[in-house]
Parts: C-alpha cells; structure tokens; sequence
C-alpha cells in the first residue's frame, strides 16, 4: 500500500510520469500485437516471413521487460521532487536520521510550521497627543500593521496564534492607569475580523494578549492592533518583534502643543519635532528580537496662546 500512494503521489505532483506511463502504455500495446501476430503464423524452415515475426516480438518482449525492471524504476528516482510533496513529507526528508521516529517527527511539525510565517511589512504609526506635566509623560497613540505572509504554498494556517504585547514606562503612582488596549483586527480599510470587542485598560508594566488568525497558503493577512500609553520623557522606544521582518519602519507625528527632542536609537543623531512635526524612521530588515528605534529625550518647551507655535 505505501508503494501505490508513493506512485499515486508522484502522479499526482509530477505530469511527466503521466506522459512516461503514455508512451509505456503505448510500447505495450504494440508489443501485444506484435506477439499475437506472431503467435497466429506457422513456422517452418521455409517460413522466413514467420521466423522474422517471431524474432521480433521475441525482441520486443525483451526490450519491454527490461525497461519495466530498469527504465521505470529509474525514471521514478529520477522525478521525485521533495519540494512538491506535502509539508509532513517534507518534514521526513528533512529529518531522515535513523533515530526520528513518528512521534518525533510529529513534535518537529509543530515546532518547524510556525516558521513558515514572517512579516513582509511591519509599520507602527505613533502620534503623540498631549504632554501631562505632573506624570512627566506624553500620551502616546500607537497604531501596529503587520503584513503576515504564509511561505507554504500547500500548508494553510488556521487559527496560528499571533501573540503581542504592550511595554509601558510605569509612570505615576501604582494605580496610575498606563495605557488602553483599543483594538486589535485584520484586514486593510475595512476590518475583516475584530479581536476585541471592548477596550482594556492597562495597569502594571506589561499586557499580552494574543488572538489567533487565519492565513491561506501561499497568501498573506494583515493583522492590526491600536493601543495608547503614557510614554515617559527620557525613556527609549523599542520595536519588538518575534517573526521575521522584511521591511519595518516607525512614523512618527507630534500632535501635541509641545516641542519634543528625539535621538536615534542607532545614529545617536538629534531630531526636533515641533507640533505638527512627522519623521520617518525606516529600519530595513530585522530578522528578529527588539531593536532600540529612538529615545524622547525632552520636551523643550509649552507653545503658549497666540504665538503660533
């Protein structure tokens, strides 16, 4: 039974058997009627004609018999094609040491699939609203889009969890609310499914949460989440990510009435945002882990009534 789903398979990924199995099918057919016109001929010494009939159906059946024992089973070997087989076949061939056995291969399935999503595209949006003197913070209004791509062309992804978590700076006393989860959904423009229902209010250092989310194989989603938190003056912010990231960039805009200095978190180089003021922050590719992106180094001064600050 392994041996025909192995056949059927190879069949089933590779239309070059098929034409193969035409032309054996084909040489068959003519050796069949070669051998029954051979076989309907009365051979005798003066029988030239018969003895010439019979020597080549003789050949033939040679010929086909050798090319069933060699021919096939070469040009089998020679049209496997691992990169066609499904992901658990895959697996095995990857894996092919004498000491894996199913329920290892089984374990090595669920930790190797998660790998076949990254980020093409990773942009966070941070609009920086109003400054609060007393919490010496400003409040910060994030907007996170991943672009999830599946790189399995046959493996789709069904419910994958997408974890992600929310840092704050901790500022005021410790019933100080730090932040509010707003929204987390996929989709471009409009929302094509909604993970949260009612914001959640942060308290403490750190919220997770995580939801889980389709990707068809081969295809991509884009998964959003908003969120806002008090971002203390003189601390850094870090891009965190745990998958792969293609292209990552951090738009920044300052929508308060203050004027803020921020310092790159790789250059060391000075920018002054005044309001109104945005900046690109383009950080390429980031294969994984938390990078520093820029350090809100002070707030330089209130814009006062009337004077066009």
């Amino acid at each position: 039974m392994k041996l025909f789903r192995a056949i059927k398979a190879a069949y089933l990924r590779d239309t070059r058997l098929i034409a193969a199995s035409i032309g054996i099918v084909i040489f068959g057919v003519a050796t069949l009627i070669v051998a029954i016109k051979a076989a309907s001929l009365p051979y005798g010494d003066g029988q030239l004609l018969a003895g010439f009939w019979v020597s080549l159906a003789a050949s033939f059946l040679e010929d086909m018999a050798f090319f069933a024992l060699i021919g096939v089973i070469g040009l089998y070997l020679s049209l496997q094609r691992p990169d066609k087989d499904i992901f658990d076949s895959r697996i095995k061939y990857l894996f092919n040491a004498n000491g894996v056995n199913d329920r290892l291969r089984a374990f090595l399935i669920e930790k190797v699939a998660p790998l076949g999503i990254f980020s093409t595209r990773y942009k966070t949006s941070i609009d920086f609203m109003a400054y609060d003197e007393k919490l010496d913070a400003i409040k910060a209004v994030f907007h996170v889009e991943r672009v999830l791509t599946n790189m399995f062309k046959d493996r789709a992804f069904e419910r994958e969890r997408q974890g992600f978590n929310i840092v704050t700076d901790e500022v005021g006393d410790p019933a100080q609310l730090q932040g509010v989860l707003l929204a987390a959904w996929t989709g471009t423009g409009r929302r094509d499914e909604q993970f949260i229902v009612e914001p959640k209010e942060i308290y403490g250092p750190r919220h997770d949460e995580e939801v889980y989310i389709n990707v068809p194989p081969n295809g991509e989603v884009t998964f959003n989440y908003r969120f806002w938190i008090w971002h203390k003056i003189s601390e850094s912010y870090h891009l965190d990510t745990l998958r792969y990231s293609q292209m990552a960039e951090v738009f920044v805009s300052n929508r308060s009435d203050v004027t803020m200095t921020l310092v790159d978190g790789k250059t060391g180089q000075e920018r002054v945002l005044t309001p109104k003021a945005t900046h690109l922050y383009e950080l390429g590719e980031i294969p994984s882990g938390q990078r520093e992106v820029f350090k809100l180094k002070e707030i330089l001064k209130m814009a006062t009534p009337g004077s066009g600050a």
